[in-house]
């Protein structure tokens, strides 16, 4: 079932089984409404990366989170019937999460979403944690690498996940100090058949704010890009590089992209620590919370898009 919405750059439509994302910038325009949403179900996490902008970890009893499974069930089957493309489930590290309430697990939970609904569902994992991969749906997977030193472990989950799941993709976190390995690790990843990579780099927020030195700044990532001479590594949305934007849509938080701690406060964006309360498990709930949300002073607005800026000589369906 392709989803469809009319935004401000034209008409944006999306293959869920295919994983294609169409943008007709000669449709009909509307206004942007929340089309991805991200939900963190807990911080519980057993890697305490020492950079977490989530501040994530093991040291907590798992009562941060506020999502009972009905709850979450509740919440998405109003997003599914309004229209939205994607529910991305995170934290800390999502499979960790349960419902002493219902001993319903992250796996019932994925399991329902895929099959009760027509709104895609992926996961982000570290894959390092007791992941049971015989038990996930056959839905997109992505996997954190989060410095190069983790490649080979996280090589050995992705041949495992890549068993169950439609498809799976990398998140490379990149080190200013250490572009020469992060090189290396894609090269690593890439021959080993995974061409999914997305490329991070680290924020000043939570537990990252005391790394700032390794954030690789647009010019050095251009010039770093170049040394890879690979088309098909994708860079993640709030790391623009001027010369690889013709289809850039801005890096969509609070317009299209709306993100749900597990403390059930609704955020422009994953990195942000304010946002507003959901008082209503429904999508128009959802949307009421989103009115004024503070943004990342990075935020790039969809109206600085080659795509409003340029006139469109070519065909009406542009893959973004």
């Amino acid at each position: 079932m392709i989803r469809s919405a009319n935004t401000p750059l034209g008409l944006w439509q999306f293959a869920p089984d295919e994983g294609i994302h169409i943008l007709d910038t000669a449709g009909d325009r509307g206004r942007w409404r929340p089309l991805v949403v991200s939900i963190a179900l807990t911080r519980l996490c057993h890697k305490e990366c020492a950079f977490c902008y989530a501040s994530a970890g093991s040291g907590r009893d798992g009562g941060d989170s506020l999502w009972p499974y009905d709850d979450l069930i509740t919440l998405i089957a109003d997003l599914d019937k309004n229209g939205v493309f994607c529910i991305t489930l995170g934290g800390g590290e999502p499979t960790l999460w349960q419902d002493p309430s219902t001993s319903r697990t992250f796996y019932d939970l994925v399991d329902e979403i895929h099959h009760r609904f027509s709104v895609a569902v992926t996961f982000t994992s570290s894959g390092s944690a007791a992941v049971a991969y015989d038990r996930l749906p056959y839905i997109p997977v992505r996997l954190s690498c989060h410095e190069p030193g983790e490649v080979e472990g996280v090589l050995r989950s992705a041949r495992q996940m890549r068993e169950r799941a439609r498809c799976v993709g990398i998140n490379l976190l990149l080190w200013r100090t250490r572009l020469d390995e992060c090189r290396l690790a894609v090269r690593r990843l890439v021959n080993a058949g995974f061409h999914d990579i997305l490329l991070l780099t680290l924020k000043n927020v939570g537990r990252g704010a005391a790394h700032h030195s390794e954030r690789v700044d647009p010019e050095e990532l251009a010039r770093w890009l170049r040394t890879l001479d690979l088309d098909f590594v994708r860079l993640a949305s709030c790391d623009p590089v001027p010369a690889m934007m013709s289809s850039d849509m801005g890096c969509g938080s609070g317009d299209w992209f709306l993100s749900i701690s597990e403390q059930r406060v609704v955020k422009s964006c994953s990195f942000v620590d304010a946002g507003h309360p959901l008082h209503e498990l429904s999508y128009e709930g959802l949307v009421r919370a989103s009115l004024n949300l503070p943004r990342m002073t990075c935020y790039r607005p969809f109206t600085d898009s080659p795509l409003i800026k340029q006139p469109w000589h070519g065909p009406a369906g542009t893959r973004v």
